[in-house]
């Protein structure tokens, strides 16, 4: 008996001594940014016993640097049930609250964290950015120019002051700002960006192109820098190194991209074989359900669940049957009308949505249109390039749409273009 007992003694010490191991080699992966790796390890400590504040305030910091706010949510409210009087927790709280949307929760802990902590510069910080989106900007500039008076010597606040300043327009005391932030050592490709864009926004055009070209030197692939140079550039009536500009960074934008004459076409086509298409080898087709009579398919290179996740590249497919007997609709003419009527009335609460130019055609001899449209659902979202391409077939609507995001549209267009050369109708379509 007395065995057994110095032999689970010493099984406890070797867990303990473990647990110890997994603990520092969390923490050592959270310093080296490595915060999936953090997680894990925290998790194990946490089932081998440990539950207090510190390892829920520790694995709650992997979440939120992970971008999974609900857990990180979670994490912290047991780090304030467990300790109440912690303003890091606070303001991580509102962290979460702030990226999930809740900003009126946001701002409540922020501000606990400045009371429990009246010298916390970046609760500061946080709680003006939360006032910025409720609309009260002068109370957001006090809360910035009181972190900045707490901690003077502090690059990343004079950095954050000068974002704000630039949002509200105030483009002078944004350089200032970003002046001071490089007066403090903290000098990058973004902050030399950003600055040159104040510049112009104040009327110093010539100082924007300085600072942009810095901002080149340091990141070459700054494709961002690249276009806003070029704009300045052609402001200024220089269209040489303006049209310089805009070609370097159309190479770097598609140096990534394997050349469209080098990809291998494959054909593609939905289980009932009622379409067909060519794209490129190794893209996804996902089928959506048919139960409400419309075929609808999807071809992306994308790996993703159409249910869940939106797509940004591919192509979308769908066919309508036997219109005439659903809609007031009697020749493929009439067909058309009502699939420019529905373009008009679904993309109607999109902040943008202009079509570029539209062309009537035949094809096969059946009346066929094709858009290209600009879309955006609201300043928060990308902004689309699409072809909307609509065939009437007999009594059929076949719509095919392709879309990318405008940055990248110029490459996946030469694809498309290819494959709407290649569209193929089932033989269970066949007209007389």
């Amino acid at each position: 008996m007395k065995f057994v007992i110095v032999a689970l003694a010493f099984m406890f010490f070797s867990i303990t001594i473990l647990a110890a191991d997994k603990y520092e080699s969390a923490n050592n992966a959270m310093f080296n940014g490595d915060y999936q790796k953090a997680l894990e390890l925290y998790t194990e400590v946490m089932k081998g016993g440990k539950q207090d504040a510190d390892i829920y305030y520790r694995r709650g910091m992997a979440y939120l640097y992970l971008n999974q706010f609900d857990k990180a949510l979670a994490d912290f409210n047991l780090v304030i049930d467990k300790d109440k009087k912690n303003p890091d927790a606070h303001n991580n709280r509102g962290l979460c609250h702030s990226y999930m949307g809740n900003v009126d929760m946001a701002f409540d802990d922020f501000s606990v964290a400045i009371k429990l902590d009246p010298k916390f510069a970046q609760a500061y910080i946080n709680r003006g950015s939360a006032l910025v989106s409720k609309g009260e900007f002068d109370k957001a500039i006090v809360d910035f120019d009181q972190a900045v008076k707490i901690d003077p010597k502090n690059p990343e606040l004079y950095l954050q002051r000068a974002g704000l300043y630039y949002y509200l327009g105030d483009y002078a005391k944004s350089v200032e700002n970003y002046d001071k932030t490089m007066e403090l050592g903290l000098i990058n490709s973004k902050i030399y960006f950003n600055r040159g864009n104040s510049h112009f926004k104040n009327g110093a055009p010539t100082k924007a192109i300085s600072d942009l070209t810095k901002a080149i030197e340091l990141d070459s692939t700054d494709i961002e820098a690249l276009m806003n140079r070029a704009y300045i550039h052609h402001f200024m009536g220089d269209s040489i190194n303006a049209d310089a500009d805009k070609a370097k960074a159309e190479e770097i934008k598609y140096a990534k991209y394997t050349p469209v004459e080098d990809l291998k076409f494959v054909t593609y086509s939905n289980a009932g074989k009622d379409f067909f298409m060519d794209l490129p080898e190794g893209w996804n087709l996902i089928e959506s359900d048919t139960s409400g009579g419309m075929i609808n398919f999807f071809i992306t290179p994308e790996d993703i669940s159409i249910e869940s996740e939106a797509m940004l590249i591919g192509v979308t497919v769908g066919i309508m049957k036997d219109m005439s007997s659903k809609y007031e609709v009697k020749s493929e003419s009439d067909i058309l009308d009502f699939w420019k009527g529905s373009l008009d009335y679904s993309n109607e609460d999109m902040q943008e949505y202009t079509v570029q130019w539209q062309r009537h055609q035949e094809w096969n001899q059946h009346g066929t249109l094709l858009n290209l449209s600009t879309v955006q659902a609201d300043q928060n979202y990308l902004r689309f390039n699409m072809y909307e391409y609509a065939i009437a077939w007999g009594d059929n609507l076949i719509f095919v749409y392709f879309q990318a995001p405008e940055d990248t549209f110029g490459y996946y267009r030469k694809v498309y273009d290819r494959a709407l050369q290649t569209i193929k109708i089932g033989e269970n379509y066949k007209l007389d």
